[in-house]
Formats: structure tokens, sequence, C-alpha cells
């Protein structure tokens, strides 16, 4: 009954189109709810059964408890084990199905697995250092199947903070974020008491939101690269603070160019500024839908950022106009190199190379994930060297002028 249910539900969704992984979601706690109630109005009636034969003898009212008690736990192991029940009822009701509702009845197969991995994982973590092969992960872990050991499964918050010190698949991937964090902040220290030593407050706000957004988007990759592997709720939930600061690192990194290419048209820049902050909002928001996390839409989300970074090229005719193009060349070959290398890594990450060619050989080394991580942090780096350089041209051209 249940399978036919939820198959009718799968194909109702099929022919609307509309439906998403949170429908399908509260359709499967729909249908284990109503068998909930089901089963506990059939519990209700036989105990007011048992009630109105109080004329039976002892050795027929223990008999009707003892069947009672069985019922009792026979609906909650029904409860406990539907996810197991429920891939081999559509299995075997497949030749009703359409072959287009195949892919919606793995969705709603993986989405039970992964809400009977996230209640193992409340009830107890493993807190023994364990490393799991693919075929043994949960589907919410297998985003790269030319990764196939190394993976963290089931592990408390405790165990996922101590791993940064052990070596897995997300090491490198943890480290080589924490250690540019920490640069950044190095940097933006050092860049408040030296070029910014008697800066306009303009220009330290510029920089200022340049470092936290950068600093923010590192960090929060590595809290989700150390905490993905706890549970399914997680790993959706840090990957979206993931997401987030790529969105962060975009819109701050079009701050000081902005600025500094129309510093002689403050009303300009507020606009241009006004506009990247906006889509940065966008982005955030994209990032928080439900759809984006899904290891389906690895190339759109690389092709998504890149888009995203590239609105320094709608300016650009327009500064030209206002100055000129030898003006602007300075800044801009800077950023054109920048932004060669953030495409060429968003490019290694979604082509998955180096590990689609070697499978199982790059598992703790250096695969397609922390070699994006290396070019985001060389783009940001020449990012920070062109606006310090900018910065420091116009304050040598201010002390001339004097």
């Amino acid at each position: 009954m249940i399978a036919k249910t939820i198959i009718s539900e799968a194909t109702s969704f099929v022919s609307g189109g509309a439906a998403d992984d949170d429908e399908i979601e509260e359709k499967e706690m729909l249908i284990l709810n109503q068998e909930n109630d089901h089963s506990t109005n059939n519990n209700t009636d036989t105990e007011n059964e048992d009630e109105d034969d109080t004329d039976e003898d002892h050795s027929t009212i223990h008999s009707n408890s003892i069947r009672h008690s069985k019922s009792t736990s026979n609906n909650s192991l029904k409860l406990k084990t539907i996810s197991e029940v429920l891939p081999d009822s559509i299995l075997l009701t497949k030749d009703k199905l359409d072959v287009s509702d195949d892919n919606v009845k793995q969705r709603i197969i993986q989405k039970l697995q992964n809400q009977s991995h996230d209640e193992q994982c409340d009830d107890k973590h493993d807190e023994q250092y364990k490393l799991s092969n693919y075929e043994e992960i949960p589907p919410y872990l297998q985003g790269n199947e030319f990764i196939q050991t190394g993976y963290r499964v089931n592990f408390s918050y405790r165990l996922c903070f101590l791993s940064i010190f052990r070596l897995h698949n997300e090491t490198l991937n943890i480290w080589t974020h924490l250690l540019a964090t920490i640069l950044f902040f190095i940097l933006m220290i050092v860049t408040s008491t030296s070029i910014l030593e008697n800066p306009q407050p303009i220009d330290k706000f510029i920089f200022t939101v340049f470092f936290i957004c950068a600093q923010a988007q590192m960090a929060f990759s590595t809290i989700f690269h150390t905490f993905c592997s706890v549970s399914s709720k997680s790993y959706t939930w840090f990957a979206r603070l993931d997401y987030c600061g790529i969105s962060l690192m975009i819109v701050g990194s079009h701050y000081p160019p902005l600025y500094y290419l129309l510093k002689c048209h403050q009303p300009f820049a507020i606009v241009y500024i006004s506009g990247i902050t906006f889509l940065g909002v966008v982005g955030i928001a994209v990032s928080m839908a439900p759809f984006f996390q899904s290891y389906r839409f690895r190339t759109f989300r690389a092709v998504f950022f890149i888009i995203f970074g590239l609105f320094i090229v709608v300016p650009l005719p327009h500064i030209v106009v206002l100055e000129s193009f030898s003006y602007a060349w300075p800044i801009l070959w800077r950023l054109a190199v920048m932004g060669s290398i953030y495409i060429m890594g968003a490019t290694i990450y979604a082509s998955r190379c180096p590990e689609c060619c070697a499978p199982g050989k790059f598992d703790t080394g250096w695969s397609s994930h922390p070699i994006w991580h290396l070019f985001t942090i060389v783009a940001a780096l020449v990012q920070f060297y062109n606006y310090a350089k900018a910065l420091y041209n116009l304050i040598q051209i201010a002390t001339l002028k004097n």
C-alpha cells in the first residue's frame, strides 16, 4: 500500500514537473505519518475490544495483551524499516511505471537512505577514526566517483575537528583554505599599518570589505570541508555556507577596482558597486536553494560563479569613455590575469581532472578540488596586489601634486 501511494505521488510529480527535493520529502513524511496513524487506530480498536470483553477469563485477557504488544512492536518495526522495504516494493511494481518515473523513484530511495543515515547519526556517532570507501558511503557524499577512498562517515563534530590533523580525502581541502584565511588576516593587518597608514575613510572601507569577504569565503570553505561528513543535513547547510562565501568573495573583489577606476566619477562608482552588491544578494539566495547543492549541478555552479565574477566587464566601456584606455589599462590587465586564474581553477573543478584520468590515485592528494582552492588563493593574491598597487599610485600622484 505504501509503495503504491508513493508510486502514485511520483507519477504525479513527473506529470506536473514542478516539484523539487523538499516537496518529495514532504510527501514521504506525509505517507509515513498516514501509515503511523493507521497503525495507531488499529491499536486503539484492539484496546476497545479488549475492554469490552470483561466476561472472558484471565487467559483470554492475557492472550489479547500479548497480541496487542506484538502489534505495537510490529508497527514500530515497520516504521523503522520502511526505507529498506520501500525500494523492493517499488522494484516489484516497476512494470506499472513509465520509464520516465525511474529517475523519480531513485530520488525517493536516495532521500530515504539519507534520512535513515541521519537517524543513525542522531542516535550515535562513530567515535573511532575509521575511513570508508566510495561504495560504503551514503548518497550525499557520493559526489566524485573518481575519489574512491578516504571518506569520513558518521563522524561527530568533535571527531571531525580532530580529523583536521589526520590524513583523509578532505585534508588538503581544509588546510589550503585554513592557511589562506590566516594569510589574508595577516595581510589585512600589514596593509592597515603600512599602505593605509594615513588612509581616507573610503579607502579603508574598500579594503576592509575586500579582506573580510576573502577571509569569509576561505573560512566558510574550511568549515564545510571539516564538518561535511556529520550527516546529510550538516552537509547541506555547510555547503550553502560555502557557496555563500563564494558570492561574498566575488562581491568584495569588485569593490576596489570599481572604486579606483571611477574615483573621479564617484556617482557612477556607487551605481556599479550597488549593482554588484545586489547581484551578491541574488547569488546568496540562489546558493540557499535546495537544488544548488546537488552534485548534478556541479557544472552549473561553476558556470554560474564564472559569469557572476565577470561583472567587472560590464562597466569597462563606460570607464574607457569617461577616462581613457591608458588610464584603465594598469588595473585592467591585472584583472584579466586574475579572471583567467579563476576560470582555469573553475574548469579544473568542473572537469574533475586529474582524478578522472587515474581513479583512486589522488584520493588524499592533489585532486581537482584542492587544486581549485590553490587557484582561488593565487587569484585573490593577484587581486590584493592589484588594488594595493592602484592605491599606492594614487597616493604618489596626490603627493606630487601637493
